[in-house]
């Protein structure tokens, strides 16, 4: 699994929200999950680089990390997202599929 703890939470000491940092606004953060859920969706993600390896085995493996990081980073923007001041008025109509969701549609493009 990634290392956690990446994104800021909201509501604890006095840090930026997550609203209010660069790139992170409601619209930015709309549109980059709009184009990341179009590419889960249409199992477009390319694995270029993992496509390369010779060992079946180990592009598999390859593969299956990658969407179980993707799933994870993806679970921990949901809960920064919905947190307790994260500056987020209606997380919901952002996050339009849960991680459950999105980790199910990773795993079966693997």
């Amino acid at each position: 699994a990634p290392p956690g703890g990446f994104l800021p939470r909201g509501g604890g000491g006095g840090g930026e929200r997550l609203a209010d940092m660069a790139g992170m606004d409601p619209m930015a953060l709309s549109i980059g999950l709009k184009q990341f859920y179009s590419a889960v969706m249409s199992n477009s993600l390319e694995f270029k680089f993992v496509d390369r390896l010779s060992s079946h085995i180990m592009r598999q493996q390859c593969r299956e990390r990658v969407a179980q990081s993707l799933a994870a980073m993806y679970s921990e923007l949901c809960e920064a997202v919905k947190a307790e001041g994260s500056g987020y008025k209606d997380p919901s109509a952002i996050l339009i599929h849960s991680a459950q969701q999105i980790e199910s549609l990773l795993m079966a493009g693997v």
